[in-house]
């Protein structure tokens, strides 16, 4: 006995943003919003930032493309150490905390 499946592919519509450019469209799926997974994010490695010119450039058009098109990106190998980031995401948190609290008591 053989079965037989159905895929319905999502619907999407135009989303138009404005930019420095003129207007730019994507389509955007009317789905739940889900996480991306890692394969998603787009990385920028800082590795060759103090060597040639060349290795610069294309750290800089990969940080344009990751932010043009995704509007984010991971950086890695920025030498920024693990106690400074530590320390300002707890500031960051506190910020967030200090904000939720004062909207709750006006």
């Amino acid at each position: 006995m053989s079965s037989t499946t159905v895929t319905v592919a999502p619907t999407s519509y135009k989303l138009e943003l404005h930019t420095a450019y003129g207007p730019v469209f994507r389509d955007v799926l009317n789905t739940e919003p889900r996480d991306a997974t890692e394969e998603e994010v787009p990385v920028v490695d800082l590795a060759g930032l103090y060597s040639s010119a060349e290795k610069r450039k294309e750290i800089a058009q990969a940080v344009r493309s990751a932010g043009t098109n995704m509007g984010f990106f991971y950086i890695k190998n920025h030498g920024i150490d693990e106690q400074v980031i530590g320390k300002a995401k707890s500031q960051f948190l506190r910020y967030l905390l200090h904000k939720f609290v004062s909207l709750q008591t006006g």
